[in-house]
């Protein structure tokens, strides 16, 4: 029996390259939010009282936190994908 896997590059391709869209996607839409707290939190902001303001700054620091934990886990996806892809051409050949 072959030992051959049904694997098109293209269809890995295009899953990788969709997985990066919407990785990028969503950390700008993570860092749209933090610009427009750290806009709204100051002096002569909607958001200027001194302990309102100090929790603002807090969130937007675990927001931060957040946003390097999430941006190691996709690269780590995406590299899971190019070595399923590496395994099964290896596989095939």
């Amino acid at each position: 029996m072959a030992k051959q896997v049904a694997f098109i590059d293209n269809e890995y391709s295009t899953l990788e390259s969709n997985i990066r869209t919407i990785h990028a996607d969503c950390e700008e839409h993570i860092k749209n939010v933090t610009r427009n707290l750290y806009k709204l939190n100051g002096k002569g902001s909607g958001f200027n009282l001194p302990d309102l303001s100090a929790n603002i700054e807090a969130l937007i620091r675990e927001i931060n936190t957040v946003t390097t934990t999430m941006s190691s886990i996709f690269e780590a996806q995406e590299e899971v994908i190019k070595s399923f892809q590496t395994v099964v051409n290896d596989y095939d050949s």
